[in-house]
């Protein structure tokens, strides 16, 4: 789906990755712009507590750059989440 003519939606998936909180459901919804490539992603907990962040790619790997309180856990899963969306970006 295009936003205009620098912005573009692309490549929304879904994917459980287990973390220090058990199996998490996060939804990964991607934004590429002349300037930048990043996943906007959400987790839920198991209180269904929403935690919303974002990634871009730096020096070859994904990281976690705009969050506002997001728990330790999610920041020790990080590879994990750059991995999901290296191996989502290949398919």
């Amino acid at each position: 789906m295009a936003i205009s003519a620098t912005t573009t939606i692309t490549g929304n998936f879904i994917q459980r990755i287990p973390t220090e909180k058990g199996l998490t459901e996060f939804s990964f919804l991607r934004k590429t712009s002349l300037l930048s490539d990043k996943y906007f992603i959400l987790a839920m907990d198991k209180d269904l507590k929403a935690h919303w962040f974002s990634m871009e790619k730096r020096c070859g790997k994904w990281v976690i750059i705009e969050a506002l309180k997001v728990p330790a856990w999610i920041y020790n899963s990080q590879d994990a989440l750059s991995d999901a969306i290296c191996l989502h970006n290949l398919s």
